[in-house]
């Protein structure tokens, strides 16, 4: 890569890839500027939510951090902190999608505006001008789909499966967070599904190993129910008020 003339040292970021990505007529420093900002704007927020939810579940069901810190301790022992180890992490990897089913960012999901008019399979017309949602939410929630749906099961979608660290007993297109499919909309589905999922994913379990394993949590008065969130129109936050205790982990 050239700048002003000089042979820059290759480097593997996202302004790197941003540049050598454009076209030459946007590879200046508005369009990238502008291409960052546009991902922040996509990436901070939604990683701090599901984060923020995925710590007041934990705090408030103190049962599940002794399963998922043994899970934590066993993979790192044998595979270190590499991208190897954040695919092992299985039970973690559950307990984020459960928090995600039952919290999650938004009611609404794959919001499409039809520009001209569009006719399914089954006769029905989206007007040209309308915008379309799938209700994730509701799908989120359904009897139909998952047992008892209210019911936080932080395991639920590892139940009866070999979690061991050298398990190869997993079905990575069904269970794991990042798959996709029709009943968790958490990334969309379909072709224009979040490309950035697998990244995601990976820095929320890195963050949640790390804060498992070095510190004890709790929610003030020692509370079992998680902080209810504020709902905006469609999109959902934790309580911005509420309080999560730390303290650093006594070893030994």
């Amino acid at each position: 890569m050239l700048y002003k003339g000089k042979a820059l040292r290759k480097t593997d970021d996202l302004i790197s890839w941003l540049v050598e990505g454009a076209p030459p007529e946007h590879r200046n420093v508005e369009d990238i500027t502008a291409k960052v900002m546009l991902i922040n704007f996509a990436a901070i927020h939604t990683t701090s939510i599901t984060t923020t939810n995925a710590l007041f579940n934990l705090a408030a069901r103190q049962e599940y951090i002794g399963p998922l810190r043994a899970e934590i301790e066993e993979v790192t022992r044998a595979y270190g902190w590499t991208k190897e180890s954040m695919a092992r992490l299985r039970k973690l990897d559950s307990f984020m999608k459960e928090s995600s089913r039952l919290s999650g960012i938004v009611g609404l999901s794959m919001s499409r505006k039809a520009n001209k008019d569009f006719t399914f399979s089954n006769g029905l017309t989206i007007p040209a001008g309308y915008t379309v949602a799938v209700a994730s939410q509701g799908i989120h929630t359904d009897p139909e789909i998952y047992e008892d749906p209210h019911t936080f099961k932080g395991f639920r979608f590892c139940e009866g499966r070999d979690t061991g660290a050298d398990s190869e007993e997993y079905d990575p297109l069904q269970q794991r967070m990042v798959s996709l499919d029709p009943t968790f909309l958490l990334f969309g589905h379909g072709r224009n599904a979040c490309p950035g999922r697998f990244f995601a994913v990976n820095e929320v379990k890195a963050l949640l190993a790390h804060i498992i394993l070095n510190y004890d949590m709790k929610l003030p008065g020692d509370a079992t129910e998680v902080p209810k969130g504020l709902w905006l129109g469609g999109s959902r936050l934790p309580d911005r008020s509420a309080e999560i205790l730390f303290r650093k982990r006594k070893l030994g």
